[in-house]
C-alpha cells in the first residue's frame, strides 16, 4: 500500500487552495509544505492534481522513498530527483545538467560520495538553488516516513536554509508509520513550527464526497443510502472507498493488503489487535486486560504501537476502537474459528460479571458475544433482555435487531418460550411493532405476515385483528394502501365487543383512511372514534380523529383546520404518544404551508424534528418530516438546506413511498440546477411506482412534472410528449382528484409551449401540441384548489393559456410573489421579459431579466441563468444581465448559515444539532467554506467573515 490508487480526486478544495497559495508564495521566497495522512487517504493524488495545474510551467522533480527495512533505501529519493531532472532535460548530457560529481555518483562511479554525505548534500543544494533561479521549481519527496537519514537531512536542510525564491518543497508523510521513536517525528515537529512551513493534514472524505467518488468511477448516480454504507465501512478513506465500489461489497483484494501491514506488527500488538477486533465497536482498558494474556506493561506497549501505527484510535479516555471498520473486518476474518469463539467467550464472561443491567450497549454486546461463542441459551436470554431495554428507551432499531436474534436462536434452544416467558408469535408481534417504529417497512411486513400465519383468527380474533391493523399501517407507508387490511380487522372486532381493542383499531383506521378517497367510510370511522374516544377518555383516539377532520375539510363540522390540529397536538401530549404528536405536527405544517405560511410551517417542523431525535423516532418519522419540509423550503429558495435534509433522510433507507417522495424533491432541485445524472436514474423509478395503482399515483404523479422540466431542459421534446401521454392515460384511468394537478398542468403547458417554439412551422407538431394542451387543461376539472396556492397557479395557468399580454404575465409573477415561490417568480419573470421584448419594451424586459437573474443566482439554477444570458445577448441587453459575482465569496445560503454558527465557536457536532443535520454534512460545508474563503482554520474563517460583513443578518 505504498502510494495511492487511482487518479480521481474528489473534494479537497481547501487543501488544494493551500498548495496553490504555497506555490504562489514560493515565487518570492522558498516555501515548504508537509502533506500528511494515513495510507490511502489521497496524499499523492492531491499533490499530483495540483501540480498539473500550476501556472508558469514549473520544473517538477519527484523522488520517492522506498520501504527498506527500518531505515529506507539509501539515497533513494535523491537518486529519483536526479533521474527525474535528467528525463526532463532531454538530449543534453547528464554532466552538463548535474555536473561531474553528481553524474558520477548517480552512475555508481563515485562511491566516495556515499561516505562523504556532507559533500553530496552540498552538491545537491547548489543544484537546487541553481535550478530555482532559472525557473520555478517544485521538489516533491514522497513517503518521507521511509526516508533514509541522508534524504531526511537533505529535506530538512532545504526547508531550513533555502531562502531563495522559486522553490516549492513538498513532502508527503504517512502518519501511521511514525512510531514513537521514529527519527522523522522530531524533525517534523520542528519544521511544523517554522513560519515558512505549511502543514496539510488530510482527513477522511465526507459522506457526500464518498458518493461523488463512487459516481466518478463510472458507477453512475449513487444513492445517499449506498454512499452512507460505503462511507461507514471505509471511514472516508479514498482507497477503501474505491475498493468497495469496485467490488460486490467484499472489498476485493483490499483485506490482503491490510493484513500485510498487520503482519509487520510485533507479536503482542497482533494479539491485542485480534482481541479488539472481536470486541466490536470499542473496548475499554479494563475489559481488554481481562481478555488478553499479557502483562500490564506488555499490553500497554502493544496498544501504544497500535495507536502510533494508526490502527487504533483512543476514545473516551479509557478505550480503543479501530481506525477503520475494514481493518477490523480483515483482522477478524483472519482469526481461526476457534480463536474467535474463545475470545467471544472471554468477553461474554467478563461482561456478565461486570455489566450494568441498565447499560444498553453492554447488554447488547453480551448477547452478541454469547451468540458467536455458540452458547444459544445465554445468547437468547441476553438478546431478549436487550430488546426490552431498547424498546423502553425508544431505541427501536436496536430492539428490532435483538428480536431478530431471538427469532434466529429459537430453534437452537430446548425451551425458548420458558426462558423468556413469551411464545414465538408474541416475539414476532413485538418485532413487527419495533420495525414499524424503526421505519423498517420490509422487516415489519415480514414479521407481521409470519405472526398472522401462526394465528387462527377464529380462536384469537382480537390478537389477529391488531396484527391486521399493524399490517395496514405498514402497507399505508409502503404504497398508500392498507384499506383492505383495516377493513378486515374492524370486522373481526365489531363495535361493542371489546372497546379497548376496537379503539386501537379505529386509531389505525383513521391514519390509513385519511389518505383514501372513500369519504363515506372515513366519516363513519371518524364519528365512531369521537364517540368511543369521549366515552373512554381516550386522548390518543381523539387526537387522531381531530387530525382526520383537519386534513379532510369535508368532515369538519366545527373549527378551522389549524384549530383542529392544535387540539390534536394537545390531546397527543395528554396521551403521551410521541408518534401521534409527530403526526399532528406534520399535518399542521402542511396546513400552514397551504395557507402560504411557510416560515411558520418550518418552525413547527423544526420542533417536530428535534422531538423525533430525542425520542428515538428519527428514522421512522424523519423521512416524513423531511418530505413535508421540502415544499416550503423549495418555495423559499432554501435549496441547499433542502438538499442537506434530503441526503440525511435518504441515507436512513426510508420506507419505499417516502423514499420516492424524497427522490422527487431531490430530482426537482437537481434538474433546476442542471445536474441531471441522479434524476435520470431516479425519475424512471418514480414513474414505475406511480404506475402500481391509484394510491401510489396520487402520491407520486408529481414526478412527471420534474420529468417534463428535464425533457425541456434537454430539448428532448419527444420524451416530453411521451410523458404527457402517459400522464393523460393515467388520468383517464383514475379520473380522481390529486393534489399534484396544478403542478402537472403548469409543467405540461410549459413543455408544450417549448415544443411548439422549437418547431414553429411544423404542422404535425402544432396539431399534436394543440390536442395535448386541450387534454392537459381538462385535468383542472379534478382540482378543487384552495388558499393562496390556488390563486398563484390559476394566474400562471391563465397567463400560459391567454392571449400573451404582458399584464397577464405580470399578474402571474405577483401571484407567485404572494406565496414567496422564488423559483416560479424567476421562471415567470423570464417569460414576461420575452413577452415585453415582443412588444419592443426593452427597458421592461431588462428590468425583469435583472430580477430573474438575481433570484436564479440565489438558487444556483444554472439552466435558467443560461436562458437569461442568452435572451439578454440576443436582445443586446447583456450589459444589464451580465452575471455578477455572487456576494459572500460565492458561499451558498446554507454555507452562510453554517459559517455564522461556526463563528460562535461551535463544534461541528454542535452546529449539526442546531441545524438538524449530521456532523458529516456540517464537515462537508466547512470544507467548502474554507475553500471558497481560501482559509485553513476556523479562526481564519471567522476573522475573514467579520471583516467581510458575512456575519451580518
Amino acid at each position: 500500500m505504498s502510494g495511492d490508487v487511482g487518479p480521481l480526486l474528489v473534494g479537497r478544495e481547501s487543501e488544494r487552495t493551500v498548495l496553490r497559495d504555497a506555490y504562489r508564495r514560493s515565487r518570492a521566497q522558498a516555501t515548504t509544505v508537509l502533506v500528511s495522512g494515513e495510507a490511502g487517504i489521497g496524499k499523492s493524488r492531491l499533490v499530483g492534481s495540483v501540480l498539473q495545474e500550476l501556472p508558469g510551467e514549473p520544473l517538477v522533480l519527484t523522488g520517492g522513498c522506498l520501504e527498506f527495512g527500518t531505515t529506507g533505501l539509501p539515497f533513494g529519493p535523491i537518486a529519483g530527483v536526479l533521474r527525474s531532472l535528467l528525463r526532463q532535460a532531454g538530449p543534453m548530457g547528464a554532466r552538463s545538467v548535474l555536473g561531474d560529481r553528481l553524474t558520477s555518483w548517480l552512475e555508481g562511479g563515485d562511491t566516495d560520495a556515499i561516505g562523504d554525505r556532507g559533500r553530496l548534500l552540498r552538491e545537491l543544494v547548489a543544484l537546487v538553488e541553481r535550478l530555482a533561479t532559472e525557473r520555478p521549481t517544485v521538489l516533491l519527496i514522497e513517503d518521507l516516513h521511509w526516508a533514509d537519514e541522508a534524504s531526511r537531512d537533505l529535506f530538512v536542510h532545504l526547508a531550513r536554509n533555502l531562502g531563495r525564491a522559486g522553490l516549492l518543497l513538498i513532502g508527503t508523510v504517512r502518519t501511521g508509520e511514525l512510531v514513537v521513536r521514529h527519527p522523522l517525528r522530531q524533525l517534523l515537529g520542528e519544521l511544523g513550527r517554522r513560519a515558512e512551513v505549511t502543514t496539510v493534514d488530510l482527513g477522511p472524505l465526507s459522506r457526500r464526497e464518498v458518493g461523488d467518488l463512487v459516481a466518478a468511477r463510472g458507477n453512475g448516480a449513487v444513492s445517499p443510502a449506498v454512499a452512507a454504507a460505503i462511507h461507514r465501512r471505509s471511514g472516508g478513506n479514498p482507497l477503501f472507498v474505491e475498493a468497495l465500489s469496485d467490488s460486490d461489497g467484499s472489498a476485493g483484494g483490499l483485506p490482503a493488503l491490510l493484513l500485510e501491514r498487520v503482519a509487520r506488527l510485533p507479536d503482542a500488538a497482533r494479539e491485542v489487535l485480534g482481541a479488539i477486533a472481536v470486541a466490536g465497536s470499542r473496548v475499554s482498558d479494563t475489559v481488554l486486560a481481562t481478555v488478553v494474556d499479557l502483562s500490564p506493561d506488555d499490553l500497554a506497549g502493544a496498544v501504544r504501537v497500535l495507536v502510533d501505527r494508526g490502527q487504533l484510535d483512543v476514545v473516551g479516555g479509557n478505550g480503543y476502537r479501530f481506525r477503520h471498520d475494514l481493518i477490523r473486518e480483515a483482522v477478524y476474518g483472519d482469526l481461526l474459528p476457534g480463536e474467535r469463539r474463545r475470545l467471544h467467550r472471554r468477553y461474554a464472561e467478563t461482561l456478565a460479571r461486570t455489566r450494568d443491567p441498565g447499560d444498553l450497549d453492554l447488554v447488547a454486546e453480551l448477547a452478541r458475544h454469547w451468540s458467536i461463542a455458540d452458547e444459544p441459551e445465554q445468547a437468547l436470554t441476553a438478546a431478549w433482555q436487550t430488546a426490552l431495554l431498547a424498546r423502553d428507551r425508544t431505541a427501536f432499531d436496536e430492539a428490532l435487531r435483538q428480536l431478530e436474534v431471538v427469532l434466529s436462536l429459537w430453534s437452537k434452544v430446548a425451551d425458548p418460550g420458558g426462558l423468556i416467558g413469551r411464545d414465538r408469535g408474541e416475539v414476532l408481534e413485538l418485532a413487527g411493532a419495533a420495525a414499524f417504529e424503526a421505519g423498517d417497512n420490509d422487516a415489519g411486513l415480514r414479521h407481521v405476515h409470519a405472526a398472522l400465519a401462526a394465528l387462527d383468527p377464529g380462536r384469537e380474533p382480537r390478537r389477529y385483528a391488531l396484527l391486521l391493523g399493524r399490517r395496514a399501517r405498514l402497507e399505508s407507508r409502503a404504497n398508500a394502501g392498507g384499506a383492505e387490511s383495516i377493513t378486515e380487522a374492524l370486522a373481526l372486532v365489531p363495535a361493542g365487543q371489546d372497546d379497548a381493542v376496537r379503539a386501537r383499531l379505529l386509531g389505525d383506521a383513521l391514519m390509513v383512511l385519511v389518505l383514501d378517497d372513500d369519504l363515506v367510510r372515513l366519516a363513519a370511522v371518524c364519528a365512531e372514534s369521537q364517540v368511543l374516544g369521549e366515552a373512554r377518555a381516550d386522548h390518543l383516539l381523539l387526537a387522531r380523529a381531530h387530525i382526520a377532520r383537519a386534513y379532510r375539510p369535508e368532515l369538519r363540522s366545527a373549527g378551522t383546520a389549524e384549530e383542529n390540529y392544535g387540539e390534536a397536538v394537545r390531546l397527543a401530549r395528554l396521551a403521551g404518544d410521541d408518534p401521534a404528536l409527530l403526526t399532528a405536527w406534520q399535518y399542521l405544517s402542511i396546513e400552514l404551508s397551504w395557507q402560504g405560511r411557510d416560515h411558520e410551517a418550518l418552525g413547527v417542523l423544526a420542533e417536530a424534528a428535534e422531538h423525533a431525535e430525542a425520542t428515538g423516532l428519527r428514522r421512522s418519522r424523519g423521512s416524513m418530516l423531511t418530505v413535508v419540509a421540502c415544499d416550503p423550503l423549495l418555495r423559499l429558495g432554501r435549496w441547499d438546506e433542502a438538499l442537506d435534509l434530503l441526503e440525511e433522510a435518504l441515507a436512513d433507507s426510508p420506507p419505499p413511498l417516502f423514499r420516492a417522495s424524497l427522490q422527487f424533491y431531490q430530482a426537482w432541485i437537481l434538474v433546476a440546477r442542471g445536474e441531471w445524472a441522479v434524476p435520470r436514474t431516479s425519475l424512471p423509478e418514480l414513474y414505475a411506482i406511480a404506475a402500481t395503482g391509484w394510491p401510489a399515483f396520487k402520491m407520486q404523479s408529481a414526478a412527471y412534472a420534474v420529468g417534463l422540466d428535464l425533457a425541456v431542459a434537454a430539448a428532448d421534446f419527444d420524451e416530453a410528449g411521451r410523458l404527457i401521454d402517459r400522464l393523460l392515460a393515467a388520468d383517464d384511468e383514475y379520473r380522481r382528484e390529486t393534489p399534484a394537478v396544478p403542478l402537472l398542468v403548469l409543467s405540461g403547458l410549459r413543455a408544450l409551449r417549448a415544443a411548439r417554439g422549437a418547431a414553429p412551422r411544423n404542422q404535425a407538431v402544432a396539431v399534436r401540441t394543440a390536442y395535448r394542451r386541450q387534454r392537459v387543461l381538462a385535468m383542472l376539472e379534478r382540482w378543487p384548489g384552495r388558499g393562496p396556492m390556488e390563486a398563484a397557479y390559476r394566474l400562471a395557468i391563465a397567463a400560459e393559456t391567454g392571449p400573451g399580454q404582458l399584464a397577464d404575465w405580470d399578474a402571474a409573477v405577483e401571484g407567485w410573489r404572494a406565496i414567496g415561490d422564488v423559483q416560479q417568480i424567476a421562471v415567470t419573470l423570464v417569460t414576461a421579459a420575452e413577452v415585453a421584448l415582443r412588444s419592443s419594451n426593452r427597458s421592461g424586459a431588462a428590468t425583469r431579466l435583472r430580477q430573474a437573474q438575481e433570484l436564479a443566482e440565489r438558487l444556483g439554477a444554472a439552466p435558467l441563468l443560461t436562458r437569461i444570458e442568452e435572451l439578454g445577448a440576443r436582445a443586446r441587453l447583456s450589459p444589464g444581465t451580465e452575471r455578477a459575482q455572487r456576494p459572500g465569496h460565492g458561499l451558498t445560503a446554507r454555507e452562510l448559515v453554517v459559517l455564522r454558527v461556526l463563528a460562535q465557536g461551535r463544534s461541528n457536532r454542535e452546529i449539526a444539532a442546531e441545524l438538524f443535520v449530521s456532523p458529516n454534512t456540517v464537515a462537508h460545508h466547512v470544507k467548502s467554506i474554507f475553500a471558497k474563503l481560501a482559509v485553513n482554520s476556523r479562526a481564519e474563517a471567522t476573522a475573514l467573515a467579520h471583516r467581510s460583513g458575512l456575519l451580518d443578518s
